[in-house]
């Protein structure tokens, strides 16, 4: 009968012992009749996904002892609590088939704990081999919750019933993907000024932690790019040979949770426009298991003129708005000065004359070659106004011959870069030829910003 006490005394009473198992304070809070008191600190059910690594999964839990006489020992169990009890525990409440796994899945270090005086916590290490756990879940024909239920439990001192237990309760076994950490088409923009292409990707175990080396091969799929541009109407070419530069493999050290993979373009050539895809495909993983969605990194070099510093650049054109649009808007230079939250604005207020196309002629005063032009629509969840675009490059602002390039601009946020023909010129118009809106004011142009590429 005093056990009996002594147990529910104490489960009222040792929320504060679980913030560790030996503090001297602690052994203050038992009654002198009550010398000691066993319990398992992270008692309780323990969700568990497990990973089949090839190598055992080790897991580990405290037997605590406290009591109100330190010097005094203690002998505990670790035994695991048997399917009957475990049928009444869940599968009769549950409706679900619990089983425990096999007895050849698991190993536990110790089983009988036995403490000195000054001692006050053990720790149990339990050992799960995912494999075999995988084998049992895969051998059973219906659905079935698996679970590992151990219990502290001792013949001469006491236990406290509601933390003597430590039940696993197995999610499921997974093979660990490993990988790309950024997988897919990723698109760079290159200044072809600036010399030669370089970019890095990181390849790593991506659900688990790193302990291992793992070594994969990485190869160019060239197979890809011709996939790629058939699905997507693009023209990506590849590099010539002998100006790139890839891994033949990549190694995982066990110390580390990443491996970088690194590429480079030395030459493109004289392009200076277009797109070329480099795409790395992983195969033959050392180990675990290789991600179907992680196993490719596609990166797309855009081939893009230096950007021009506009300070010091003059725009004028067919039409400004000088006061519908307030003060801070409506402006030539509203399209150059480098704040995508102004804009210019063709004239719809301050003129009668509204009509299609609109144009603008900026000046850089100095003579160079153009390459590529990028479009900010106005920054408007209602008003995208560029669609479609005329570019014209000039050495004297008044001979400009014909479009060096022709293209459509999306109704979208963000600047949206366009090759034109590499042009030498001071000036370059651009002429918009239609809107994309369709409210009754089908004639209304405003561009954020235009930015100009290419080479002095």
């Amino acid at each position: 009968m005093k056990k009996l006490v002594y147990t529910a005394l104490f489960s009222l009473s040792l929320a504060p012992l679980l913030s560790g198992c030996a503090e001297d304070d602690i052994q203050d809070m038992f009654p002198a009749e009550y010398h000691k008191i066993l319990y398992i600190l992270e008692s309780g059910e323990q969700n568990v996904t497990l990973y089949n690594t090839g190598e055992p999964a080790d897991y580990t839990f405290s037997v605590c002892k406290a009591g109100s006489d330190p010097s005094l020992g203690a002998e505990v169990s670790i035994e695991t609590i048997s399917q009957a009890e475990v049928d009444e525990m869940y599968s009769l409440n549950e409706g679900i088939p619990y089983r425990i796994i096999p007895s050849d899945c698991y190993s536990i270090d110790q089983l009988e704990l036995a403490f000195g005086g000054s001692e006050t916590s053990k720790q149990v290490t339990v050992s799960v081999d995912a494999a075999l756990v995988k084998e049992a879940m895969e051998a059973e024909t219906e659905d079935t919750r698996w679970l590992l239920p151990l219990r502290a439990v001792s013949e001469n001192d006491s236990v406290n019933s509601e933390k003597d237990s430590y039940i696993m309760l197995f999610d499921g076994v997974v093979t660990p993907p490993v990988g790309f950490r950024t997988a897919g088409v990723q698109v760079y923009n290159h200044d072809f000024t600036s010399g030669a292409f370089s970019a890095s990707n990181a390849f790593g175990l991506l659900t688990v932690q790193n302990s291992w080396e793992v070594s994969a091969a990485v190869t160019l799929d060239k197979d890809y790019v011709a996939a790629y541009n058939e699905e997507h109407n693009t023209n990506y070419q590849i590099p010539a040979e002998g100006t790139y530069s890839i891994p033949g493999n990549v190694t995982l050290t066990a110390d580390a949770q990443d491996a970088t993979v690194d590429i480079s373009i030395t030459d493109f050539g004289d392009a200076k426009s277009g797109y070329f895809m480099l795409p790395l495909r992983l195969s033959d993983v050392s180990r675990f298991e290789l991600s179907a969605d992680a196993s490719l990194w596609a990166p797309v070099v855009r081939l893009v003129g230096k950007r021009f510093d506009r300070s010091g650049w003059t725009a004028t054109g067919c039409s400004e708005e000088l006061t519908g649009e307030g003060d801070a808007n409506g402006r030539f230079l509203d399209a150059i000065d480098g704040d995508i939250n102004t804009y210019w604005h063709a004239s719809w207020q301050s003129s009668p004359d509204n009509t299609l196309p609109h144009w603008f002629i900026v000046d850089s005063q100095t003579e160079r070659e153009f390459t590529q032009v990028g479009i900010v629509q106005r920054a408007s969840s209602s008003y995208k106004d560029v669609r479609d675009v005329n570019v014209y490059v000039s050495s004297d602002g008044e001979d400009w011959g014909q479009p060096t390039a022709s293209f459509t601009v999306e109704a979208k946020d963000g600047e949206q870069i366009f090759d034109v023909t590499p042009t030498r010129g001071r000036y370059v118009k651009l002429e918009f030829v239609n809107s994309w809106r369709d409210n009754g004011t089908g004639n209304a142009i405003a561009v954020a910003e235009a930015y100009f590429y290419g080479e002095d």
